[in-house]
């Protein structure tokens, strides 16, 4: 049978590394696995859990932990957004040592733990104990019954360790305010056990094997022996029984958007826990109520991922595959259960027709197994928006590496398109941890990429990272800055973090063996005074910037003295990359990862990360100097990396001013967005959401057919995975703005730049007083004026023709008009 609650207890053992113990510690009989994901046990909040002025504590455990690749709370009581105090043992990705520790803190929020207190060997058992000591005024921490941490303070046994909370096992929370940051911990634990008194260092050591526990002064004890619908009892006799929570049914859903034309695209899912003797699943009933078409829809899959939640389409076992025949449909089969979670995913198959912006709305209703009894399932729903593109780049276990991080996205002057990433082989972390940076291309629009090339660090235990891409005006050139050597923070003047620079001259099919220019930029071999005793500088990822007269530009983030604070310049380039100077004028001392916009009226805006609000900055003199930062209220920002970018200008022949900036629009890493400005940059009034789920930074770029690229992180899994995503203008404004617009609607023609037609030619353009065309033959043509609204203005026939004909625009105001030629529009910018 099937219940809502499913304890999974083994029975297994294993022996660990001792710490040159003298006891070999495994578990006990049965023992509580944890998966990492969302199992953990509650015990309600009592005064046994809590620790009074004058009392004194104990607590042991056996643990067997599964890894170490993230920051868990392995047990918790408390957290820092409730007062009174709290204790959590907490372990750490591996990049730290040592791994495993106790933050404690009494009432006055005074630190009395060891938050590193130990290294503890992943997929061993070892017994840990924490003896709170009133008398000593000390905390101690033991591993496998030797002490390996002592923290004396006077404040022991003299202010309180209590709070409202429930005492969690196997889980944290780190932020009320956002759920992804619930840790949970991945592993085996047994015997866990608590006294309001402190053991001596033998009863401890005789604690390590002891099957039974000591009962004087014993307030809780867990041997995961006896267990029943959920609830572990407490064996100490006081009556704490602890309630097992993620064990039953559990429903999963993506909400990322999926390109059109895509298959074998996850929707949503569920987890059931099957009993140790054979069981099948035999149906399940599907809904795709909520969808905008069913004819997107092609076809339904249901995939088995085993125990894992993710889905990986190369390891999933495909069990069926139907069409569609209505908004719900019933898949049936007979596939057999493994023991313990078994995870089911709901995919599917988008049309190649299928409209943009449309919704594939999916969940699972019921399943049924092979005692022909149909279980409902929990409402739970997985919405998808369909783009002209969505594609996955890179995700944990890529090529061996566990984490990928920073996106930048370039067009070549061919119209491929170009991402530079960070591997982060080992952690997540920033440098100077072993990081490469690699590329990849698409020529077909963001659809099939190359595989990743490695463009430095292949081979090396070297960090290089933090890639930002521009264009240069040599026809295929690409331009990537990074940094490497060092970490920002540990940089200094005997060893700096350096800036590299790496070309390609093909369109990012082959590069240049990179070369250090921090000795142009900053540091003690600089030439440039101001930045000689600068202590680190790195350019900031994602996209950098070429101005209208050929300089190149890029936010170059600044610490100027010893300090950790951080300030915002800009670094530039008059000679296609060959040298590189830094602007004289810092643009924040409050400063950041920044990045910049030429304007129309050639001044740029440099829009800065900040912590509540993006901060903007104006420099009139190419970026040499800048004006005072101020707020842009109408930009969230998490301090995170954003884009911002040029779409259309009316300066390049545009009918209308259009930037772009992307960020996480939310107080946390959430709801990764795009805004657009009407009017350079004062006023955001439109903003669309690409994943409204754990996101961070991301990079924009202009396709050469209009539509716009995204590559972005996603935070669904590990930190993170790396996406790409295009749509088009019309979608990002809801059809309020396209790409064909205003006068090019009513003349049937596709906004582009001011530009001859076949034969013919336009010029001056921009003109004033007066404008001519050349290459009319007929001297019966007509030719017509309108301005951007579709109205005709002034009309005349090339009587003169061949010769070029006049058209007078005296008395008309600055802006933007349209000469019709018979079939043939070119636009006309009048000064």
């Amino acid at each position: 049978m099937h219940y809502l609650y499913r304890i999974v207890i083994l029975i297994i053992a294993f022996l660990s590394v001792t710490f040159n113990s003298i006891a070999q510690v495994t578990a006990e009989g049965k023992f509580l696995i944890l998966n990492g994901v969302d199992q953990h046990m509650v015990l309600k909040n009592h005064a046994d859990f809590n620790i009074d002025t004058g009392e004194s504590y104990t607590m042991t455990f056996r643990i067997c932990q599964a890894d170490f690749e993230a920051t868990s709370r392995v047990i918790s009581k408390g957290n820092p957004y409730v007062p009174g105090g709290r204790y959590e043992f907490c372990s750490y990705s591996s990049a730290l040592k040592p791994n495993f520790g106790l933050n404690l803190y009494n009432s006055e929020n005074r630190s009395l733990g060891a938050a590193y207190a130990a290294t503890l060997p992943a997929g061993f058992w070892n017994h840990v104990a924490w003896v709170y000591h009133r008398e000593e005024k000390t905390s101690k921490i033991y591993i496998n019954g030797q002490l390996v941490s002592t923290s004396s303070s006077s404040q022991i046994g003299k202010y309180k360790i209590e709070n409202s909370c429930d005492l969690l096992v196997g889980c944290g929370i780190t932020d009320p305010d956002d759920p992804v940051k619930y840790q949970f911990w991945r592993g085996f634990m047994d015997e866990l056990r608590i006294w309001k008194r402190a053991l001596t260092g033998n009863e401890i050591q005789a604690d390590q094997t002891a099957a039974k526990p000591n009962f004087y002064g014993l307030v809780a004890a867990y041997d995961f022996e006896n267990t029943a619908s959920g609830t572990v009892t407490d064996i100490s006799g006081k009556g704490h029984g602890g309630q097992l929570l993620g064990f039953g049914i559990r429903m999963v859903h993506t909400d990322l958007p999926v390109g059109i034309g895509e298959t074998d695209e996850r929707l949503c899912g569920f987890r059931i826990i099957a009993d140790p003797f054979p069981e099948t699943l035999t149906g399940t009933t599907i809904s795709l109520v909520g969808s905008t078409d069913l004819k997107d829809v092609t076809r339904i899959k249901i995939y088995h991922t085993g125990s894992s939640e993710r889905f990986n389409i190369s390891t999933a076992r495909l069990l069926a595959s139907v069409i569609p025949t209505g908004f719900k449909t019933i898949i049936t089969g007979n596939w057999a259960l493994t023991p313990g979670e078994n995870y089911f995913w709901i995919a599917v198959d988008i049309r190649e027709s299928a409209r943009e912006g449309n919704l594939v709305t999916g969940s699972a209703l019921s399943y049924n197994t092979s005692n022909s009894t149909w279980f409902s399932l929990p409402e739970d729903k997985g919405t998808r928006t369909l783009l002209l593109a969505h594609k996955l780049l890179f995700s944990g276990g890529d090529a061996g590496s566990k984490y990928h991080r920073i996106p930048a996205i370039v067009t070549a002057r061919d119209g491929s398109l170009i991402t530079a990433t960070d591997r982060r082989w080992d952690y997540p972390n920033d440098l100077p941890n072993h990081i490469d940076i690699v590329i990849r291309r698409s020529t077909d629009k963001g659809r099939t990429w190359s595989d990743a090339l490695t463009l430095y660090g292949e081979g090396t235990e070297t960090g290089f990272g933090d890639a930002a891409l521009v264009a240069g005006q040599k026809k295929g050139t690409i331009i990537c800055l990074f940094a490497g050597n060092r970490g920002f923070f540990s940089s200094g003047s005997a060893s700096l973090i350096r800036i590299y620079q790496s070309k390609s001259h093909d369109n990012g099919l082959t590069w240049s063996a990179p070369s250090d220019i921090t000795d142009q930029i900053y540091g003690p071999g600089c030439l440039n005074p101001m930045t000689q005793g600068w202590q680190g500088a790195f350019v900031t990822s994602g996209a950098a910037i070429q101005l209208r007269n050929g300089r190149l530009m890029a936010g170059l983030v600044v610490r100027e003295n010893f300090s950790r604070n951080v300030s915002s310049y800009v670094i530039y380039s008059d000679d296609n990359a060959r040298t590189w100077q830094v602007s004289p004028g810092r643009a924040s001392s409050e400063g950041n990862e920044s990045k910049i916009v030429e304007l129309n009226d050639g001044n740029l805006l440099m829009s800065i990360r900040s912590g509540q609000n993006r901060v903007f900055n104006l420099s009139r003199d190419k970026g040499m100097t800048w004006g005072s930062p101020f707020t842009q209220p109408a930009i969230l920002d998490p301090s995170c990396n954003g884009d911002l970018i040029r779409y259309t200008s009316i300066t390049d022949g545009y009918y209308k001013n259009r930037l772009l900036h992307s960020i996480p629009y939310a107080t946390n890493r959430t709801n990764v967005s795009v805004l657009i400005s009407y009017d350079e940059g004062e006023t955001w009034p439109v903003r669309k959401t690409i994943y409204p789920g754990k996101s961070a930074y991301s990079s924009l770029t202009v396709l050469q057919d209009g539509t716009i690229g995204m590559y972005y992180e996603a935070g669904e899994y590990e930190t993170y995975q790396m996406y790409f995503a295009r749509f088009s203008l019309s979608w990002l404004t809801n059809g309020a703005d396209t790409r064909i617009d205003g006068v090019s609607k009513s003349l049937d023609l596709a906004e582009k730049p001011a530009m001859a037609m076949p034969v013919l030619s336009l010029y001056p353009n921009p003109a004033v007083n007066v404008a001519y065309i050349s290459g009319i033959t007929d001297n019966t043509t007509h030719i017509g004026l309108y301005n951007s609204g579709g109205q005709l203005l002034r009309t005349t026939v090339a009587r003169d023709a061949p010769n070029p004909v006049q058209i007078s625009i005296e008395g008309l105001p600055s802006g933007i008009y349209f000469t019709r030629i018979e079939n043939s529009i070119i636009r006309l910018v009048i000064k």
